[in-house]
């Protein structure tokens, strides 16, 4: 008898231990894990991907100028009626980077951080400010943009390329340690300056103005051909370590 009621013990949980494995997630839903843990959406276990892209737009209000400092990801400027726009777009992996927005002394500061050693890692912006707007943009690796922007322009990268098209800023400098660098103008400026180590150096103005044009390639062809006037107030810098030099109208 002793020995018959054993034998049905061992059964009994044998088939326990069958439903318990059966609940605990085994046909791949999401649920609980073995431990009974709550598993959130996109955590897997560990050493798999996570992340993702996640986009955010918001308006500022009363912000008379834009700062911007990114780590990684491009920055692109804009210019529209009513008050300053940003789409902030995420792209990463196991770590989310930062952002950070608040308006300081009239001007709109953002600033994108970085995930450390998680890979990918990035934040695009996308900006639409005012006429007139000064703008200053700081990114370590990701491309800058301005386009149609007419307040004074201050465009910097560490690695990619700065672009600024139909600028109507007197005052404008573009400057890249790795990449090209470009400015085209829809009026004639006051002073430009546009650098890079290595890269092309194009600037682009309105025909019909003389300007003390200093141009400089440490390796690569040099070529000039709006009015120059080494007495003019108006003044364009354009300066590449590796590459072409370009300075002309259109």
């Amino acid at each position: 008898m002793k020995s018959w009621r054993a034998v049905a013990v061992v059964l009994v949980l044998a088939a326990a231990g069958f439903l318990v494995s059966c609940d605990a997630g085994g046909d791949g839903a999401p649920g609980a894990d073995v431990t009974g843990r709550v598993v959130p959406s996109g955590e897997g276990s560990p050493g798999g991907a996570t992340g993702g892209s996640s986009p955010h737009s918001y308006e500022i209000s009363g912000a008379k100028a834009l700062d911007v400092r990114n780590e990684n990801g491009s920055v692109r400027i804009t210019v529209g009626s009513g008050p300053m726009s940003v789409t902030e777009t995420l792209e990463y992996g196991a770590v989310k980077p930062a952002t950070r927005h608040r308006v300081e002394g009239g001007t709109l500061r953002l600033v994108g951080s970085g995930c450390g050693n998680s890979r990918p890692c990035k934040v695009d912006y996308v900006v639409r400010v005012p006429p007139a707007t000064p703008v200053t943009v700081r990114v370590d690796n990701g491309e800058v943009e301005a386009d149609g922007v007419t307040g004074a322009v201050d465009l910097g990268t560490g690695n990619g390329s700065v672009t600024g098209t139909a600028l109507g800023a007197r005052r404008a400098s573009l400057t890249s340690e790795n990449g090209t660098v470009e400015a085209t103008f829809a009026v004639a400026p006051q002073e430009v300056t546009t650098t890079t180590e290595n890269g092309m150096v194009t600037v682009t103005v309105p025909p019909g103005t003389a300007y003390d044009v200093r141009a400089r390639t440490g390796v690569g062809m040099r070529q000039v051909s709006v009015p120059t006037d080494p007495s003019s107030s108006r003044r364009i810098t354009a300066t590449t370590e590796n590459g072409m030099v370009t300075v002309q109208t259109g």
